[in-house]
């Protein structure tokens, strides 16, 4: 029998830990070799972020000071990491541009480099953030943080937006053909897609919050794994199976990680997963550039037929994982604590 998680330090411990696994999968999608399902991870971002943000601000921002005080919290979390992750690609997106790398060229380089802090999507690679590709769907989520400034928690109007969005997301994935600049993966998709996410992400921790829908928990470290399998899925009828995933079994695994109560070792690894997840996220995909191009540059590899390979999640995951929890330790957390108290002091009394 499962209880209710503790959470006296107002975090969902097993939820952070999924969180985790899920990113270590997007790493992977991104340096292995073969086809996965690593992209369902933004989705369950996107759930995650509405559940977590609904529980720290959902009933405050009705207040203009605090709608103003999410919004400085949102740069203050997203922006050190993201920053660092963006010196790290400098070099080797530099190194694309004297290879003559696919579209990198001088000025594509240059307006990578500038619009990138800022989340600013170009027209490459089907819209996205050249210096750091992983870094649409954090430019999504602050679209969708916009969106709960301007209509908050409130019961209707996120009703609204999940009734709306959900059609218009399966309508994207019914027209998907399998490429990234059809159906849910364009732009026009993405919307859809991280709106309705969001936002049923939203109304679970309202449900949840009010105790009303029974909670019921299951095994920690069955939930803490269970991004694995159903990200590995390689059978029939995929678009359904996307649906399924999306609409059902997303939502679940955030109701039953919220009211699981991991313990001893599965709650530290899922405190440690939580506390690199978003390190890894936004560190990847430079490291995998750095390694590829220092390979590139040793072996003579032709950067026009680049694949992944092995040697990619060798090299590539250990230094991630290691780098983000320095980072995270030495850089993220010092400068997060120095801008809070430059840019959010605390109430007096």
């Amino acid at each position: 029998m499962m209880m209710t998680q503790d959470r006296t330090d107002g975090r969902f411990v097993l939820l952070d830990g999924i969180r985790g696994v899920a990113a270590i999968l997007v790493m992977l999608l991104h340096s292995l070799p073969f086809p996965m399902l690593g992209y369902l991870a933004v989705d369950l971002f996107f759930l995650l972020s509405g559940f977590v943000l609904a529980r720290g601000y959902g009933d405050i921002l009705s207040d203009p000071g605090q709608r103003r005080r999410f919004a400085i919290s949102r740069v203050i979390r997203i922006e050190p990491l993201w920053l660092a992750s963006l010196a790290i690609a400098i070099l080797p997106t530099a190194g694309m541009v004297l290879f003559d790398w696919g579209y990198w060229t001088p000025g594509v380089w240059l307006l990578a480099v500038v619009s990138a802090p800022f989340f600013i999507l170009l027209p490459y690679d089907n819209w996205g953030i050249p210096l750091n590709q992983p870094g649409w769907s954090l430019a999504y989520e602050l679209l969708a943080n916009v969106v709960l400034l301007v209509i908050g928690a409130r019961r209707w109007p996120v009703w609204a937006v999940v009734l709306i969005a959900g059609p218009l997301l399966l309508l994207g994935i019914k027209q998907w053909t399998g490429a990234d600049d059809t159906g849910w993966m364009t732009m026009s998709g993405n919307i859809p897609r991280v709106l309705f996410s969001f936002f049923l992400g939203v109304i679970l921790y309202r449900l949840w919050r009010g105790g009303r829908v029974p909670r019921f928990g299951a095994p920690a470290w069955l939930l803490l794994l269970a991004p694995v399998p159903l990200y590995f899925y390689a059978g029939p009828h995929l678009k359904a199976y996307l649906a399924l995933v999306i609409f059902v079994i997303h939502p679940l695994m955030i109701w039953l990680g919220a009211s699981a109560r991991p313990t001893g070792g599965v709650a530290r690894l899922a405190s440690w997963l939580g506390f690199t997840s978003y390190g890894v996220y936004v560190l990847h995909a430079p490291v995998i550039m750095l390694v590829e191009g220092l390979r590139f540059l040793l072996w003579n590899n032709n950067a026009q037929g680049y694949r992944p390979d092995l040697w990619t999640a060798g090299l590539v995951v250990p230094i991630t994982l290691v780098l983000a929890h320095w980072l995270t330790v030495r850089v993220e957390m010092p400068l997060q604590r120095w801008l809070k108290a430059r840019f959010l002091p605390r109430k007096a009394g």
